[in-house]
């Protein structure tokens, strides 16, 4: 995703009329509503990964107050 915004960016940037964000917004519902290729890992179901988000973040002490 990150490679298709550089990409965009470059686009703007050399004058090629591109909507910013349309390839990063078309990837994203790509890879949202399609199976994951078979060499990739699945951990869980989405409900399953909306319950564990935030499970394996950093102690409240390991966070640093400016």
């Amino acid at each position: 995703m990150a490679a298709i915004a550089g990409a965009e960016m470059a686009m703007l940037d050399c004058g090629i009329s591109v909507t910013p964000g349309s390839g990063v917004a078309a990837a994203s519902e790509y890879w949202r509503t399609h199976q994951p290729p078979s060499g990739l890992l699945m951990r869980g179901t989405p409900n399953e990964l909306k319950e564990s988000h935030g499970t394996n973040s950093l102690p409240r002490s390991a966070v640093v107050k400016g």
